[in-house]
């Protein structure tokens, strides 16, 4: 601003000393005095309302534009929200560096940060987290940058360990949409995927050396690469699927495998401790063999014996599928009692039914979709029955 004053309005050498001066040249200082005196009036006013103070709060009205200046030890006011929990508002006119101490989940509401346009503003938030199971939510409007926070889920921020975390937030529409950068964690810790760059200029680069490290000494996660090399390899899912070879010292299954392996001595081997199930198309040789489920013998009969003692009146038994003999012993003569075919018998399976003591009537009955031949209606002492099941007709042959 230029001032208005103007000192050469005023006749410094008026009046003459030594002869009669007019009263107008009095009257001409003068008015120019006073007329000085109302610009300087007006500006000293105008300054004293308007003007940068040392040493004193300046309010500069929030649009006031500063252009070409340097700044040096600079300071920001700091606001303490305070210990809290809950819904927050956290409003910009009350500094642009705020702190907060969480006390448990926090969500967040912005307020106070309409700016005019082509104008942009940011504030940064400090959250001292005294219990790793608090989280911060931010607000939807939080959305430039948000997914490459770590440990986010949606807009909501969890963390590792306690401590102190600070975020940057700045907006260029006035608040409608905030970008966010997370300004004191490790730039090495990530979430999500990453792509890694190995090949510069047609160049390829020496690898990759990745070191993964989760609560409870877990990482979870997929790595794809031609080649990986480890000394020790732990996988803790239900699942692992090789395309390639797979070159270990010792192949150690906890519960068991499925497919086949290969030995030196053997083309195959398709199971090997407890089996279901074993196939020999050529001779087996082998020492003692202890079986406690069927046994098909040659193809013949399946052994195995189930004994229901003190069998009693009126109640039922369902035969075993991996049994060949059933004994019914009854303390004494009964008058009702079931007996129950097996439910997933083997081709070729015969069952024997013997029995202790009479019983006046017997109800020999199958399961859904089995048919009974020659099913037995009363039982003796020692008089039983056997029967032969054949898998294409789904029936019980009885064969003495």
């Amino acid at each position: 601003m230029t001032s208005q004053i103007n000192p050469n309005n005023v006749d410094a050498t008026y009046p003459v000393a030594g002869q009669d001066n007019s009263t107008q040249g009095f009257r001409d200082n003068f008015g120019a005095i006073q007329t000085n005196f109302e610009y300087a009036y007006a500006e000293i006013s105008d300054l004293q309302a308007n003007a940068v103070v040392r040493n004193r709060d300046n309010d500069l009205g929030g649009n006031t534009t500063i252009t070409g200046s340097v700044l040096r030890n600079t300071r920001e006011t700091i606001y303490a929200i305070g210990t809290v929990s809950g819904n927050i508002t956290v409003t910009y006119s009350r500094a642009s560096y705020q702190t907060l101490t969480l006390d448990g989940s926090v969500v967040l509401a912005f307020a106070g940060f309409s700016v005019a346009a082509g104008q942009q503003t940011r504030i940064r938030l400090a959250f001292t987290i005294t219990n790793p199971l608090h989280t911060v939510t931010f607000p939807a409007s939080v959305s430039l940058n948000m997914s490459t926070v770590a440990s986010v889920s949606g807009q909501t921020v969890s963390f590792q360990s306690a401590g102190t975390y600070i975020f940057e937030l700045s907006t260029s529409d006035g608040g409608t949409t905030f970008s966010i950068t997370d300004l004191t964690r490790n730039r090495n810790q990530f979430q999500g995927n990453t792509e890694h760059v190995i090949s510069v200029n047609g160049v390829t680069e020496a690898g990759i050396t990745m070191t993964v490290v989760n609560t409870g000494a877990s990482a979870y996660g997929t790595i794809t690469c031609d080649e990986l090399v480890t000394s020790n390899l732990v996988w803790d899912a239900n699942n692992a699927t090789f395309s390639g070879n797979v070159e270990a010292d010792w192949f150690i299954a906890q519960s068991g495998y499925i497919g086949n392996i290969r030995t030196p001595s053997q083309t195959y081997i398709t199971d090997v401790g407890t089996l279901n199930s074993l196939s020999v198309s050529g001779n087996a040789n082998v020492g003692n063999l202890t079986v406690t489920g069927i046994t098909d013998m040659c193809g013949a009969y399946v052994h195995g014996v189930q004994v229901v003692g003190n069998a009693a009146n009126g109640s039922s038994t369902q035969i075993w599928s991996n049994i060949g003999v059933v004994l019914i012993q009854p303390n004494t003569s009964i008058s009702t009692y079931t007996v129950t075919m097996p439910n997933t018998p083997m081709h070729g399976q015969g069952i024997k039914i013997g029995f202790a003591n009479t019983i006046t009537t017997l109800n020999q009955t199958v399961i859904g979709g089995q048919t009974l031949k020659g099913g037995l209606t009363t039982a003796n002492v020692s008089a039983g029955g056997e029967w032969i099941w054949d898998e294409n007709s789904a029936t019980w042959y009885k064969i003495g």
